[in-house]
């Protein structure tokens, strides 16, 4: 069994389904959904999370969520040299990149919160520290996101593995400069809240196995069509497409 890491935040995720007029309080994060989903693999994840749950409320209108960061707690993370895999999703910067300089194994980065926390600043684009980029395994962005990272890096990163997800159009995969393109599935949930999570979870936990990335890809499209039809027309590989502020 491969020893992953999941460093990201919880939080209390409250929930305003403006079209019915519904409130939600309920669990959530980048960290919840990803130990979710790996568990649900057959792996047993450690955490290195912050001290208190982010506190995030969320609008969902018209198949978007929005939502706006209340809190959320630093992360700080020691050992990282005994695992086999690091999974980093967060819902700002609340972890600092240049710590895991000279991570050796497999290295996977969702850029969500960096993108978030960049634009809150006033930043036109995130740029990833030098001193990570070389040893990022997988980046994994959305459309939006993909324009907000300085395009030197993005270039840099294809020629390892960069996952970008698309909605209804479905999911790019580059892989050593080669491009590998997945077709979406449908499903018609609430809300996509999570999806994005557990996608990246899906997609590391079977590339660990398989070191296929056309495998994982799929794999992560079935787990997510899975995940979004027990909450009842959306795109599987749609990203939460959440605009979170502060």
């Amino acid at each position: 069994m491969k020893k992953i890491l999941i460093i990201g935040s919880y939080a209390r995720d409250v929930v305003l389904y403006q079209e019915t007029g519904e409130r939600v309080i309920t669990e959530g994060g980048p960290a919840y959904w990803i130990q979710k989903a790996l568990r649900e693999q057959g792996h047993e994840p450690k955490l290195a999370t912050g001290k208190e749950p982010a506190i995030i409320d969320i609008t969902v209108s018209g198949g978007k969520e929005t939502g706006i960061i209340r809190s959320v707690s630093g992360i700080t993370v020691q050992g990282i040299e005994e695992f086999d895999a690091i999974l980093v999703s967060t819902v700002a910067d609340e972890f600092l990149l240049p710590e895991l300089s000279g991570f050796l194994g497999v290295l996977a980065i969702d850029v969500q919160g960096y993108v978030r926390a960049a634009k809150i600043k006033g930043m036109k684009k995130f740029k990833i520290p030098e001193s990570v980029l070389p040893n990022i395994s997988i980046l994994k962005a959305n459309e939006s996101e993909l324009r907000n990272l300085q395009d030197g890096d993005v270039a840099d990163q294809k020629k390892r593995i960069l996952i970008v997800t698309m909605g209804e159009k479905g999911v790019d995969i580059y892989e050593k400069d080669n491009l590998i393109h997945l077709d979406a599935l449908r499903v018609n949930p609430s809300d996509t809240i999570g999806a994005g999570d557990v996608f990246l979870a899906s997609f590391v936990g079977d590339y660990l196995h398989s070191r296929n990335v056309s495998i994982a890809g799929k794999c992560a499209i079935q787990l997510v069509r899975e995940f979004l039809s027990r909450r009842g027309s959306q795109t599987i590989t749609q990203e939460e497409n959440t605009d979170v502020t502060e």
